[in-house]
């Protein structure tokens, strides 16, 4: 590919500079590496035999073409491969602990739920209503029961919701009280009298509601036993290697209209871990999982037009609702907070470069730091007349002088410390080579993980580093606390202090100022003052047999294999 090709030379420049000028030196609390360094499915095929379990011979075998697998007693079987181990079910936890978003949503429910284009869907909420900005009074089905038979009311409702506030967990941050009116009837009120667009819908479509008496009387809050109203019943886990799902035969919205996240379109579901992506391709060419999005970009070619395995499986990219965001500090610790500076970085790289070199092309450019599942992006931002920081060395250059010339710093002076962890590192790199081809010095500071919230509060540890967002109707909550002074206990996450941003910010972000234009305007400010840009949104790669189809996803965008179609 000429990109790669490029990207090619670009390093080989870079790793030149370096040694000639001392250059793009690297600091490392946590070696990682990213997605493009992958093993591929060719190297991989004995360990990937070993390490995923074989199917039980009471089965049908799996075939990538014809039909649904068969259980001995006839029922419909389908078996999903991932990467993420879940830890646990407690339903208590953040969603996103312990990487058990690929199932829990199988076992348990909330009061309504939220797709990934931010549609709200009723689930064991009938109704909500916004009786004013801050309260919203929910009304419950009747005739909701969890797996055990137990009935859920209002008492189990205000249960969860407080139990989930004493932990101060983000997922309510912006709910204050939930107070019950009647068996079946609720109130919730925010914090604040004018709260964020989306927030109140956003909490309520956040808390996994579960009868209080089975919730106490678990020895491990449902860690490992799981009690919910969801359409399945888990009956079967071994952490770290499989977890089987049941039919719940006594759903209690067998007959109703559910909630598109709460179909049951095969009768039982297995979750195969895989421990290292590579196996993932292996695994689904000798038939022992069925379908899988975590599929190694290394490994696509196998399946896609041309490739050994194309006419058994399809193939999909699947955008995610994540935009990976390029950020500056702007603290006075920072030399970043100089706009001359920030525009010289801004113009010195060329996005798709690095989407060729980090992620095998499997992404896509976006123009805003908003993402394109967003209500507010805007579709002309995509024309090929909008210029949002179109990769040229030569204005690079002119910004890059004009930082000298106001600031009497030399450029060879400078040290742009570039934090980055596994999920970036590529990119960072690459980011890095194009810095060195403009003649500034960096350093790569990989950290883990685990640590890079609590790095990025630090101003004087950091001037760059990317990070990536998600789209939730709570997006313009999130947006405030990134960019308000007083949306963080120590200021905005950039260490930005500008009073037009303040302004601009909370007109767009709270319900009774915010509009479109108001959006578009924040939006705009940003761009011209360079703060923050939005790169690409990843890709991913979902894998299946031919007899899956019309794959449906979580609001999350993993795979709701509850809800895809089964050739039978």
């Amino acid at each position: 590919m000429k990109a790669k090709k490029y990207l090619s030379l670009l390093l080989a420049m870079a790793m030149c500079l370096s040694l000639l000028a001392g250059c793009g030196s690297s600091s490392s609390s946590s070696s990682s590496t990213g997605d493009s360094s992958e093993g591929s499915a060719s190297s991989s095929s004995d360990a990937a035999t070993s390490d995923a379990s074989s199917e039980s011979s009471s089965e049908s075998e799996s075939t990538s073409t014809g039909t649904v697998r068969t259980t001995e007693d006839g029922r419909t079987k389908v078996i999903v491969g991932t990467t993420n181990n879940a830890g646990s079910f407690d339903p208590m936890l953040a969603d996103n602990a312990n990487n058990r978003l690929d199932e829990i949503f199988l076992v348990y429910e909330k009061l309504i739920y939220e797709d990934g284009d931010c549609n709200f869907y009723p689930q064991l909420a009938q109704s909500w209503e916004m009786t004013s900005d801050s309260t919203c009074e929910v009304v419950l089905y009747e005739n909701i029961y969890d797996s055990e038979g137990n009935h859920i009311t209002s008492s189990d409702v205000k249960f969860c919701f407080d139990t989930i506030k004493a932990a101060s967990l983000n997922t309510v941050s912006d709910l204050a009280s939930c107070e019950i009116v009647d068996d079946y009837t609720v109130i919730f009120t925010a914090e604040e009298e004018d709260p964020p667009v989306g927030a109140i819908e956003s909490c309520l479509a956040a808390i996994w509601i579960v009868s209080q008496e089975a919730y106490e009387a678990s020895e491990d809050q449902m860690a490992t036993t799981p009690v919910g109203t969801g359409a399945y019943i888990m009956t079967d886990f071994q952490s770290g290697s499989s977890l089987t799902f049941e039919v719940n035969e006594n759903y209690w919205n067998k007959d109703g209209d559910r909630c598109p996240i709460s179909v049951a379109n095969v009768d039982v579901i297995e979750l195969q871990i895989i421990g290292d992506k590579s196996q993932v391709a292996i695994a689904l060419q000798t038939g022992t999982i069925d379908i899988s999005d975590c599929v190694a970009s290394g490994d696509a070619v196998y399946f896609e037009d041309g490739g050994e395995y194309a006419d058994d499986f399809t193939i999909e990219a699947v955008e995610k609702n994540l935009v990976l965001w390029l950020c500056f500090n702007c603290s006075d610790s920072s030399p970043m907070n100089n706009i001359n500076l920030r525009k010289a970085v801004a113009y010195c790289f060329s996005t798709s470069d690095i989407i060729d070199g980090a992620e095998n092309g499997y992404a896509t450019e976006v123009n805003s730091f908003f993402s394109t599942y967003s209500d507010y992006y805007n579709a002309d931002w995509d024309s090929e007349d909008y210029d949002y920081y179109d990769y040229d060395p030569d204005v690079a250059q002119e910004y890059l002088d004009a930082f000298t010339e106001e600031t009497g710093i030399a450029v060879s002076d400078l040290n742009i410390n570039i934090l980055a962890n596994s999920n970036n590192s590529d990119a960072c790199e690459l980011l890095g080579a194009y810095l060195s081809v403009l003649g500034i010095p960096y350093t790569l500071d990989m950290v883990d993980q685990s640590v890079v919230s609590v790095t990025q509060t630090d101003e004087t540890a950091w001037d760059i580093f990317m990070n990536e967002r998600s789209t939730v109707a709570k997006e313009m909550k999130k947006t405030y606390q990134w960019f308000s002074v007083t949306g963080n206990s120590y200021g905005s996450t950039q260490f930005i202090e500008d009073d037009t941003l303040e302004e601009l910010v909370r007109t767009a972000s709270f319900t009774s100022t915010s509009t479109a234009e108001a959006i578009e305007e924040l939006n705009d400010y940003i761009m011209e003052q360079c703060y923050t840009i939005g790169l690409y949104q990843r890709q991913k790669n979902e894998v299946y047999v031919n007899w899956i189809s019309d794959i449906q996803h979580t609001s999350q965008l993993n795979i709701a294999i509850n809800a895809c179609t089964f050739a039978s």
